[in-house]
């Protein structure tokens, strides 16, 4: 059998400091097969037309005007001819052995991949995230309760399985990863969400969400349940679920803080 073709799919927007190292750790994978990649350049006001312009392999495609992640993805999408596309977001990175880890749970053809994430805010290092599950059962239950089964920077599928459902829908500025799956889940009975158990990529944030984002996310989140149940109001739970998941975050991001401060004190005295 073949090695199979992947394409990094990369929406950028104003992402001169970052698009560089996102491309080159696409291009720089521990894999045997062909590696695109196709950088969507989202009418960008800063250098990231010309950052990504000067990378040899990689494919860029610039928007006149702003369509936004989803419709940048989109744009990409159509340009894309492997046999696999991994999306990438334009400020994270991947490790070398992501396609190594994601390719053989996807090689049925009826798989969507993820990966673990590296979580790492760039002043004060790195910090517990969600972990995803591993096995079928636990990433249909996040599934059934309108949770991302997969963490969507890490996801890998085959793209005509992309294609099928039209790629993503641009109504939604937020949560689109989780209309996406839900769409290939009903398009698809027989799909499969999986996450590998190793860390593949960083996820690198300039800070934590705000409670704001977080109210404005699950919100949106709302929005897609409403949808795809055929509800005719949005559930006020919505604002729970935000205010439950900003204080868990915070909580995760303190305990590692003080835990690292505790290992630089044991150094320091040893």
């Amino acid at each position: 059998m073949l090695t199979p073709s992947v394409s990094f799919l990369i929406a950028a927007r104003n992402a001169e400091t970052t698009i560089r190292r996102a491309a080159e750790s696409a291009l720089s994978q521990d894999y045997d097969g062909v590696v695109h990649v196709v950088v969507v350049d989202d009418a960008s006001a800063d250098r990231t037309l010309y950052v990504a312009s000067s990378l040899d392999g990689v494919e860029v495609i610039r928007n006149e005007r702003r369509l936004g992640r989803s419709g940048s993805r989109n744009r990409g999408l159509e340009a894309i001819t492997t046999d696999f596309v991994a999306i990438q977001d334009a400020d994270d990175y991947s490790l070398p052995h992501r396609l190594q880890e994601t390719i053989p749970l996807a090689l049925d053809g009826k798989s969507v991949v993820g990966t673990q994430l590296v979580w790492k805010d760039k002043r004060k290092g790195v910090y517990s995230g969600a972990r995803w599950p591993d096995n079928f059962a636990d990433t249909e239950a996040l599934l059934s309760t309108f949770r991302t089964p997969v963490a969507h920077p890490s996801m890998l599928l085959p793209t005509e399985l992309l294609k099928s459902v039209g790629g993503y829908d641009q109504t939604f500025p937020v949560a689109e990863d989780l209309d996406l799956m839900l769409r290939l889940r009903q398009t698809h009975s027989d799909l499969k969400f999986t996450n590998s158990r190793t860390q593949s990529v960083v996820y690198e944030r300039a800070r934590l969400d705000s409670a704001a984002y977080v109210m404005h996310a699950n919100y949106w989140r709302s929005r897609v349940e409403e949808r795809h149940t055929g509800g005719n109001q949005i559930r006020g739970s919505w604002m729970i679920d935000g205010s439950k998941q900003y204080v868990r975050q915070r909580l995760r991001y303190a305990r590692d803080l003080a835990l690292r401060r505790i290992v630089i004190g044991d150094d320091h005295h040893g």
